[in-house]
């Protein structure tokens, strides 16, 4: 049995000397500071040359606040490593604080750094050596200017400016382009003559494209009759072409020779064999087919009556101004909806900007110019966006407000003396019902404050405990009330407060319900800025 023993604790030596390779220590440079000095905490971690070390983040060395944090520095003895890294720690209140035992992971196995006792003093003020002066006014800071809404402005009036110029160029320049063309201003007749003399200059003949010669011929001499006589002549068929002029001849309106009329049948008869049936004349037969043409309609204009319009060419002439009127107003409303849609675009891209702009200011709050300021006594230090005004009270209570029309968030801090506040009741809570008493008297006094400073009424009270990420441990009280106005408006508040000892401060945040998602980040923003 004794030698059983013995070959065992031979047997598992090497598991106890490998469980003994890990060797921590800390140390700091001092054991206690004056309020906001630092104190260097270091971690040394002397272990295997292919160990895996994770030293504690900076939320285990609560309720200190780790200003710094250096990177890990190695060290090589022989087979083994010593990793060592320093962390810079302090405190902005007076006390004496317990550092707990801080984690450590080594090769998936957990250490434990020993608890460590610091002091933190307050600052001694020498009143003699530096004497106090009075407190200074208030001076206004001028309101830095929004760059986006900069940007916003010039981006809409580019916009507007290409609009305009894109406007100009299709009203009038579109405009003054068809007015120009020789053309768009010739009576129909000229018209057709220049057309005919513009053909005759084609390459159509040369390139062997009889079909579009003849498709240009006929449609020259239709939009003429139509033109001219007020004819349907470019949606009729040749045959029905032919009937209507006869009508016209009959009628007297017209003045043609049967030969005219019999030439202009041939012609028109002959573009439809070569626009349909592929006919191929020679050149000479289209040259003078184009002549034959042009013969009609200087026979055309020869024969139209100098008499004064009857009553039928009358309601033809009405007709066609109606068509005219028509057309016009279709081209009219067709400008509107291009109109509309670039309006409408435009206003498309100005909200896109502008949903841009403050929403991506909405995800990033940015605190550059952020006043930085302390309140009461004992201070508190408070990072806003506005500074608060100190209001003069009649009573002990020192009350910090900004209270703004143009600006949705309000912020107040109140710093007092709970026996100067509460006087003997106080007292008997304190001695009766202790840290509860006291935490009632503070929500009643936010109710008197809500509806003090903003005629809140049918105020929602819910109330938790909170800690800084300084570490200091406070409530807070959230709900909803109505402010009373012309029109009730719903609103938000987030109330902090924090005793300690006979003191007490207390940050009061109210808001419109419809403002609550930006203004909720802005409060998130200022408590991380709290120091007392």
């Amino acid at each position: 049995m004794k030698y059983i023993r013995i070959s065992l604790f031979f047997f598992l030596l090497p598991v106890f000397l490998y469980s003994q390779q890990v060797d921590i220590a800390t140390s700091a440079d001092r054991k206690e500071i004056k309020i906001g000095e630092e104190i260097r905490y270091k971690i040394t971690v002397q272990t295997e040359a292919n160990a895996q070390v994770f030293f504690p983040t900076p939320e285990q060395f609560v309720p200190f606040e780790v200003i710094r944090e250096n990177k890990i520095d190695t060290l090589r003895e022989h087979d083994k490593v010593r990793f060592i890294k320093e962390y810079g720690l302090t405190q902005f209140d007076t006390g004496h604080y317990v550092l707990r035992p801080l984690r450590i992971d080594v090769n998936n196995r957990e250490y434990k750094t020993d608890s460590l006792l610091l002091a933190v003093r307050n600052v001694v003020i020498d009143t003699l050596k530096q004497p106090l002066y009075p407190v200074k006014s208030a001076i206004e800071i001028e309101k830095v200017k929004d760059k986006s809404s900069s940007w916003l402005l010039w981006i809409g009036i580019l916009l507007f400016l290409g609009i305009v110029a894109g406007g100009y160029w299709f009203f009038f320049k579109r405009k003054r382009q068809k007015i120009e063309n020789p053309e768009a201003i010739l009576p129909p007749f000229d018209r057709a003559l220049l057309k005919l003399k513009n053909l005759q200059n084609s390459r159509y003949l040369i390139e062997s494209n009889h079909k579009e010669y003849y498709s240009v011929l006929t449609d020259i001499i239709r939009k003429y009759l139509e033109e001219e006589i007020h004819i349907s002549a470019t949606e009729s068929t040749t045959d029905e072409l032919l009937a209507k002029l006869q009508v016209f001849l009959d009628a007297g309106k017209l003045h043609l020779s049967p030969e005219v009329l019999e030439e202009l049948k041939t012609v028109l008869h002959k573009a439809d064999l070569v626009k349909f049936a592929k006919s191929k004349p020679e050149d000479f037969e289209a040259e003078n087919d184009r002549k034959s043409i042009e013969t009609i309609v200087v026979k055309t204009n020869e024969g139209l009556p100098d008499i004064v319009e009857t009553e039928e060419e009358n309601e033809q002439d009405t007709y066609q101004r109606k068509r005219m009127e028509v057309l016009q107003k279709k081209k009219r409303n067709r400008y509107i909806a291009i109109i509309a849609a670039a309006g409408l675009l435009l206003s498309l891209m100005v909200w896109g900007t502008w949903y841009a702009f403050t929403m991506g200011q909405r995800e990033y709050i940015n605190m550059e110019n952020w006043i930085t300021s302390a309140y009461g006594y004992p201070p508190v230090t408070l990072s806003t966006p506005h500074v608060l005004k100190r209001e003069k009270n009649s009573t002990d209570q020192v009350r910090f407000l900004y209270k703004q029309a143009k600006d949705p968030l309000s912020i107040m801090l109140i710093s007092t003396n709970l026996k100067e506040y509460i006087g003997d009741a106080a007292a008997n809570a304190e001695e009766t019902q202790g840290e509860n008493a006291l935490n009632e008297l503070v929500l009643k006094m936010i109710e008197m404050e809500l509806m003090r400073y903003f005629q809140g009424e049918n105020i929602m009270i819910k109330d938790d405990p909170y800690t800084t990420v300084q570490g200091i441990a406070g409530h807070k009280v959230f709900g909803s009330f109505t402010q009373r106005a012309k029109e009730p408006e719903p609103m938000r508040y987030q109330s902090f407060f924090f005793i300690q000892g006979e003191n007490l401060h207390m940050l009061l945040f109210a808001y419109p319900e419809k403002e609550r998602a930006m203004s909720a980040s802005l409060v998130e923003k200022i408590m991380t800025t709290i120091h007392m």
